[in-house]
């Protein structure tokens, strides 16, 4: 206090603002301000596994020091002027002060302090990687105490959702989550940890399954990553690995069995080599199968590929699945929908099995609404080859697709992945691009000229005819017709013979419940060829006991129709009757 010295005391020292009277009396306080309160007793508890320890809060008046001692120096000790516990149980602490040339002795101050046996405890909480949006992904935090974590989100907590060490992302963003040990009777509350999570879009890992092998044999892992919101392929990096058993990588993919018999198992990892893939979570799969002395097989299933299995749209076009899956061993495939079921079925076998689409009396009533919008049918496929004498079952593989909405955008989409796209597309910008003099190629480009990149851009308008068949792309797509091909007569409208001096016309037409694009089907009559009005036109209900429509259910969200005239034709009269489609 002579010389300011007062002024660099923290604030609740008994010296700070009154400095210590020098002689006579003094007193001791002997305080634990630095431990916990038990809980069961009442008396402040310190653990025999904390360090040695001065009583927070401890002094004399007079500022000399304190000594203390121990009841019971089994329980707690005294080490060089701090308190020590040593095992479980209560001791009395005495605080005393013996005073000096200026200060009497104090009055000894007691009091009980507990010694308990709790061990610390500390939490390891591996970073657990990106997680995905709808995709769970586990937390492996652990406690070296080996008692249970728990998990809170202290971050972000509108992004993704806890259910226990599960995490599940639901928007994309950075969350973060805190991993605590609260203790027990043995063990002190863990520091907490916390780990910020990114939860990025999600990739579908299809990592085909593996049957039996045989030994010595080498064979091909496949897998390939999906964009699982969009179900379209991505060129992300895959790594694959043997993590155990009698097998080892032979170069990128490729698996040789060993000489002994086992089981094998093998990993596959999406990498993410490029920034072009940051916005999405990294996954994995394992898959495990045996060594045995009978050579195996894989289906292998084209999928995500130019001429491979994609999304469809809704039509009467049957798809040819046959073609897109084999076996290593030439074996027969066979095919089964395990999903979505109500919208298709298989038809045929072998190479020549095709995906149907169903009618309404087979169970298929169409799609659900969300906010007035059809939302696609999820279908799963399976691929089986059961085996024989020579060959072990090959690993069953499921393909995801999805069935659409009939639609332009749908339509385009799946048909650029059909192994004929490419080849049609050539032969139709060169037929086009022979026609120039007649202005039909447009400078889609804008580079100021027309070519070959122009008559190639037009292959995918409304306006045009791609395979050559007299009907532009927007009448095959409103016909559920081959856009690339040949199409069945009975897939084009076609004249019906006059009945009742009454002309008709019959054609295929999307159900009012499933043509969401809105295109129209105008059936219209003549006289002169110059006039043409659908006030003189009716449709005949084909179906009078359904009481419901007046077309034939023709699979694929499609029917059947028949319009006719109203009034016949007169003797020395001509009529006419036409049929016009307008997409919106």
């Amino acid at each position: 206090h002579k010389w300011g010295f007062n002024n660099f005391l923290p604030a609740n020292h008994p010296f700070k603002a009154q400095p210590p009277t020098f002689g006579g009396t003094q007193t001791i306080t002997l305080a634990f301000d630095n431990l916990e309160t038990d809980s069961d007793s009442g008396l402040p508890v310190v653990s025999n596994q904390a360090a040695a320890f001065y009583p927070g809060g401890s002094r004399a008046s007079s500022g000399l020091p304190l000594t203390f001692t121990s009841s019971n120096p089994a329980i707690a000790k005294i080490e060089n002027g701090l308190i020590k516990g040593v095992d479980e149980g209560t001791v009395t602490i005495t605080a005393t002060q013996a005073g000096d040339s200026h200060f009497s002795a104090a009055t000894a101050v007691t009091k009980q302090l507990k010694i308990i046996t709790k061990q610390p405890q500390t939490i390891t909480f591996p970073d657990p990687g990106d997680g995905a949006v709808t995709e769970t992904l586990d937390l492996n935090a652990t406690s070296s105490s080996g008692l249970a974590v728990t998990y809170e989100i202290t971050a972000g907590g509108n992004l993704a959702s806890l259910s226990g060490s599960q995490l599940t992302g639901s928007v994309l963003g950075s969350v973060t989550v805190k991993a605590t040990q609260a203790g027990n009777n043995d063990y002190f509350a863990a520091t907490p940890v916390s780990r910020t999570i990114a939860i990025k879009k999600a990739i579908r890992l299809v990592f085909d399954q593996v049957g039996d092998m045989g030994q010595n044999q080498v064979f091909q892992l496949r897998a390939k990553a999906f964009d699982k919101k969009l179900n379209r392929p991505m060129a992300v990096p895959i790594t694959f690995s043997v993590i155990s058993g009698p097998a080892s990588m032979q170069g990128a993919n490729q698996v040789k069995c060993g000489a002994s018999l086992g089981a094998v198992v093998v990993k596959a990892v999406t990498t993410d080599g490029s920034a072009a893939f940051s916005a999405y979570a990294m996954t994995s799969k394992k898959l495990t199968f045996n060594v045995t002395n009978k050579q195996g097989q894989m289906i292998v299933f084209k999928h995500g590929e130019r001429g491979g299995l994609r999304d469809l749209p809704v039509s009467k076009r049957p798809i040819p699945i046959g073609r897109m899956v084999t076996a290593t061993s030439n074996l027969p495939v066979s095919l089964t929908i395990q999903g979505g079921s109500s919208a298709v079925k298989v038809v045929g076998s072998g190479s020549n099995a095709k995906l149907v689409f169903k009618t309404k009396g087979e169970g298929f009533t169409g799609f659900t609404k969300v906010g007035g919008k059809m939302q696609p049918i999820l279908v799963t496929l399976k691929a089986s080859q059961g085996g024989n004498g020579s060959f072990n079952a090959a690993g069953d593989v499921s393909r995801l697709l999805y069935i659409k909405p009939p639609g332009k955008g749908a339509f385009f989409e799946e048909r650029r992945m059909d192994d004929r796209y490419l080849t049609e597309r050539t032969k139709f910008a060169r037929r086009l691009l022979a026609r120039k003099d007649l202005g039909k190629i447009k400078d889609l480009d804008g580079d100021g000229d027309v070519d070959l990149t122009d008559a190639t851009l037009m292959f995918d308008q409304d306006d045009q005819d791609s395979d050559g068949d007299g009907m532009s792309n927007l009448l095959e797509r409103a016909f559920g017709g081959d856009s690339l091909g040949p199409d069945s007569s009975r897939n084009k409208p076609r004249r019906l013979p006059s009945r009742g001096g009454k002309q008709r016309i019959t054609f295929l037409k999307y159900k009012d419940d499933f043509n969401e694009e809105g295109i129209e089907y105008i059936v219209e009559v003549s006289s002169d060829l110059r006039t043409w009005s659908s006030a003189g036109v009716t449709q005949v209900d084909l179906v009078p006991s359904d009481g419901a429509t007046k077309g034939v259910d023709a699979g694929g969200g499609m029917e059947r129709v028949v319009y006719e005239t109203s009034s016949a034709v007169s003797n020395g009269q001509r009529q006419f009757l036409r049929l016009r489609v307008r997409s919106k």
